[in-house]
């Protein structure tokens, strides 16, 4: 989705940043979110937009990350309303 980066673009940074900062593969990683890996490397790489599990998990393994979350949620939400009232 155009634009879609854009807002996700400062959470996922910071998600994958952490993954590599502890070196841990796409499986490791998703365990720790209590996702699949396939929702991880899907997410990860743009296919698929971010969602209620992988921020669960964040807000649960990663506490730290809550301030950028909900500036995901407040950008991400105006454009989902419009796209809802097509």
């Amino acid at each position: 989705m155009p634009g879609e980066e854009a807002s996700n673009g400062g959470f996922l940074r910071k998600l994958i940043a952490i993954q590599q900062r502890k070196g841990l593969t796409d499986h490791e990683f998703a365990k720790t979110l209590d996702i699949s890996r396939q929702l991880w490397q899907k997410t990860r790489k743009g296919e698929q937009r971010v969602g209620e599990k992988l921020l669960r998990g964040a807000v649960r393994k990663y506490p730290y990350l809550m301030g950028d979350i909900i500036v995901f949620l407040q950008e991400s939400a105006p454009r989902d309303l419009a796209a809802a009232s097509h």
